[in-house]
């Protein structure tokens, strides 16, 4: 039988590291500015210069010393002193004599923007129920001047913020996050991040730096307050595209009168202006230009099919069928040089429907196949290309056979985007063709769309263009081209 001697538990032995910089420390900061000079520091301070004195007299890293075990050695060692816990979650615990005074302990807080205090997520507590000693700041004259002066300040900040300087109507380059900030002045957007807490960098230079998501959230509440302030009069890149979107979703303006009348977009004649001033930008750019995003000589695939809106009648008859295409360009080529564009009349106006799209007739003739190849496929051509997939389908398929019930092999797709971790995806550039308003059953319509698809091919000067269709329009195509 052997006896061992316990060893100290683990808490004894953090309170008992560091004693030679810890009396140190005792002596100039607890001793002298706490109890002699009557300084009020915060929790973060004292922890900071704990390890500060650490990494001065015994050259350690103790910067992962607890915060906690700290101030329980302190409050055994220093039975007066007090211990106070704002109720404001960014601002740290407060450490000062208890001997001292309501009036002087209001006269020695620290200020929250000054160099003394630390980062707000060294300073972040949680708030607990059972605290005593809340005080409560009380409302003087002092303040209510600052606070009338503060107010002043950003009422001139946002009469004369210029607003969205883009032409009339906005399209998508404009509404974004990055154009949203350039209309919301610089003071409001850092005093709303001081108010929730968000930062306690002091500067009107620059934009204070925050959290992405709550970055989102600020920037609303300040387009909100640009277009309150203005009384409608300055539009906010949110103010359009929300409401726009809600147009789009629901359809209703009685859900749009409720978010203009709450402040949060524009009103219902606004957002119909918008809807049918994109509407005649895109009539007055015309069918034969190049989209924004897409790129001369660069691979091309147009993807048809059809659009139904699924109306319902007695008999079936008289829905309504349509042809939509899509265009996409997946390798991002350079950038076409785009003119500056000319505002249009703003104002709800009557919208002139667009020259329907004239159908390419095709009288059916003798159905025929496909003529001889000329030039025989090489299967070893093929088999090289395939080579590494089939590799990858045998791997996946011996993975799979082997593994039991406990598998951690992901699924096709999953197995097979692990294998193309060094081939990032590219966002592809989208545009939504016009719609041809036939329906793709009928062999003009697919005349139609072959048409239109080589005249695309010549704009963009592509020797070849990649087409996507269902089935039943794929027959019909070959059978046009058969016949050419």
């Amino acid at each position: 039988m052997f006896l061992l001697r316990p060893d100290k538990p683990e808490t004894e032995q953090d309170e008992a590291m560091f004693d030679a910089s810890y009396k140190l420390f005792c002596e100039r900061i607890i001793r002298q500015r706490l109890l002699v000079n009557n300084e009020v520091l915060r929790m973060g301070q004292l922890r900071q210069a704990f390890i500060d004195m650490v990494k001065a007299n015994e050259g350690v890293d103790a910067s992962n010393y607890r915060q906690d075990l700290l101030k329980k050695r302190l409050a055994q060692d220093f039975p007066q002193l007090a211990f106070h816990m704002p109720t404001k979650r960014n601002v740290c615990e407060l450490v000062f004599a208890e001997t001292l005074s309501k009036d002087a302990l209001v006269d020695m807080l620290p200020d929250p923007s000054g160099t003394e205090t630390t980062q707000s997520s060294e300073l972040s507590q949680t708030d607990s129920d059972n605290e005593t000693g809340r005080t409560k700041c009380q409302t003087t004259h002092e303040d209510t001047r600052t606070l009338y002066t503060a107010a002043l300040f950003l009422k001139r900040l946002l009469s004369d913020t210029p607003g969205m300087s883009c032409p009339w109507p906005p399209t998508s380059e404009n509404v974004n996050v990055t154009e949203s900030q350039t209309v919301v002045p610089i003071g409001l957007y850092n005093l709303l991040s001081w108010i929730i807490g968000s930062t306690e960098e002091p500067t009107l230079d620059h934009y204070v730096n925050i959290d992405d998501d709550v970055h989102l959230k600020v920037l609303s509440v300040c387009q909100d307050i640009v277009y309150l302030a203005s009384k409608g009069r300055k539009q906010t890149p949110k103010s359009l595209a929300l409401g726009l979107t809600v147009r789009h979703l629901t359809g209703s303006s009685r859900i749009v009168s409720l978010l203009n009348r709450l402040g949060h977009c524009a009103s219902w004649d606004t957002v119909l202006s918008l809807d049918t001033s994109l509407a005649q930008l895109t009539l007055v750019e015309g069918r034969d230009k190049i989209p924004k995003g897409f790129s001369k000589r660069t691979p091309t695939t147009l993807v048809w099919d059809n659009i139904d809106f699924g109306e319902e009648t007695l008999s079936g008859r008289g829905t309504t069928h349509h042809t939509n295409g899509i265009m996409l360009q997946s390798v991002p080529g350079e950038p076409m040089s785009t003119a500056i564009r000319q505002p249009l009349r703003k104002g709800v106006t009557s919208f002139i429907a667009p020259p329907p799209m004239p159908i390419q007739p095709y009288h059916q003739s003798k159905r025929q196949g496909p003529q001889n190849l000329c030039q025989p496929v090489q299967s070893a051509t093929c088999r090289m290309d395939t080579h590494f997939a089939v590799q990858a389908e045998m791997a996946y398929a011996f993975v799979k056979s082997t593994c039991t019930d406990s598998c951690t092999i992901p699924s096709w797709t999953g197995f097979h985007t692990l294998l193309q971790d060094e081939n990032t995806l590219q966002k592809s550039a989208l545009y939504y063709l016009p719609v041809i308003e036939a329906s793709p059953t009928e062999m003009s319509t697919v005349n139609t769309i072959l048409k239109r698809s080589v005249q695309i091919a010549d704009q963009l000067e592509l020797d070849h263009i990649v087409l996507v269709f269902d089935q039943a329009i794929y027959a019909k195509a070959q059978q046009i081209r058969y016949n050419i």
